[in-house]
């Protein structure tokens, strides 16, 4: 009876959820309203493309030292939250890392703070890869993002 139950409590403790989201490494799906975009770092004197998500103020890009940063009219902070499986593992929002610019790194996640009038509405982001030219630089990167962004 004893052997029976020690095993059963090892075939417990061993379990594990493989679709907690909170658990980085666990794939888990892409949320619902998950929009994948490809965006080129700017150059000097131009803007590039920008990501506007809806319900924030404002858009941010991705800067020609390959940062995330706020574009005009904006008032953007970031925060990283590490090494992820997808956005479906960005879970919650940091309590501290903020930025107004964050480097950009594959595999990694964050979460982008857009403020204005009091109001301060959240986006999360997952970085997939750099986008790279045809002579080997980075030109950009493509990314997966959801907003608004309620934890």
């Amino acid at each position: 009876m004893s052997c029976l139950l020690a095993t059963s409590m090892f075939f417990v403790a061993g379990c594990e959820d493989k679709n907690d989201p909170d658990k980085p490494s666990n794939s888990v799906p892409d949320p619902e309203g998950t929009i994948q975009v490809t965006v080129r770092s700017t150059y000097p004197g131009y803007m590039g493309n920008s990501v506007c998500p809806n319900d924030c103020y404002g858009c941010f890009f991705i800067t020609s030292s390959n940062n995330f940063s706020c574009a005009l009219y904006g008032n953007w902070k970031f925060a990283s939250v590490g090494k992820v499986n997808g956005l479906g593992n960005v879970t919650k929002i940091p309590a501290s890392g903020w930025a107004n610019q964050v480097a950009i790194v594959p595999g990694h996640g964050y979460v982008g703070a857009s403020s204005y009038e009091g109001r301060t509405d959240y986006v999360r982001i997952y970085v997939i890869d750099w986008i790279i030219s045809t002579s080997g630089g980075i030109i950009g990167a493509e990314i997966k993002y959801q907003s608004p962004f309620i934890p």
